[in-house]
């Protein structure tokens, strides 16, 4: 067992039923108590702590582990609203798309720099 932190690194023969993302993706391993259907992730006591701090993420739905594989599996609809931002004009969103072209972008991408021939 660690003694310092909430995680041990890869290496570790500690072994859970749910390993927590946010510190999986650090190479860390931590038992998940939590998971977030909105993120599709499961979360350690302190990323779950975390995870409340953020006012953008008040509303996300945090299920105990065990309710996480059934509502991950469940949850198939793509957000309502565009929430990608666009990297060449400001952080634009990116909410317009040419389906001639298969090009998605923001309004500045596609009505300035786009030209779709007819």
């Amino acid at each position: 067992m660690a003694s310092a932190g909430h995680s041990v690194s890869k290496m570790s023969e500690e072994t859970f039923d749910f390993i927590c993302t946010a510190c999986d993706r650090e190479n860390k391993t931590a038992e998940a108590v939590r998971y977030c259907v909105e993120c599709s992730g499961y979360c350690c006591q302190p990323c779950t702590d975390m995870h409340k701090k953020f006012p953008t993420l008040n509303h996300h739905n945090l299920l105990d582990v065990s309710q996480g594989n059934q509502a991950g599996k469940q949850r198939t609809r793509l957000p309502e609203f565009p929430t990608e931002r666009c990297d060449t004009h400001q952080g634009k969103l990116l909410d317009m798309y040419c389906g001639k072209h298969d090009v998605v972008g923001c309004h500045i991408c596609l009505s300035k720099d786009h030209r779709c021939k007819k």
